[in-house]
């Protein structure tokens, strides 16, 4: 299969679609990861997102993991993958035509 390309506007459209069904703390840290891609940027190209700098953001939203570094790391890995069971799971009603999902990374990558 052929990679696809995929832009900003295409991860507003996850977002806008994913809000309204995705868990409470899950659509916290997709948004939290959005605010990483600046307007005018290729999604794309982005560089690895430091976890512990989006522990910090989920912080400043109310967002509290557990305080022990290893174990904020576990706990947002494990939400991370939720966010992704979640986001595969609306690819086959059109919510997520990109296919995106969130790589290990902290980035939106494509599933093909």
């Amino acid at each position: 299969m052929a990679v696809k390309n995929f832009s900003l506007k295409d991860i507003q459209f996850l977002a806008d679609s994913y809000s309204r069904s995705g868990d409470q703390v899950a659509v916290v840290l997709f948004q939290t990861i959005q605010t990483f891609y600046p307007p005018g940027k290729n999604p794309e190209n982005r560089a690895p997102i430091d976890p512990l700098e989006v522990l910090k953001e989920l912080k400043k939203k109310s967002i509290l993991p557990p305080e022990n570094k290893d174990q904020g790391l576990s706990w947002l890995n494990s939400l991370r993958k939720k966010l992704n069971r979640e986001l595969f799971d609306i690819i086959s009603s059109q919510g997520n035509p990109a296919e995106l999902i969130i790589g290990p990374e902290y980035t939106f990558i494509q599933v093909v």
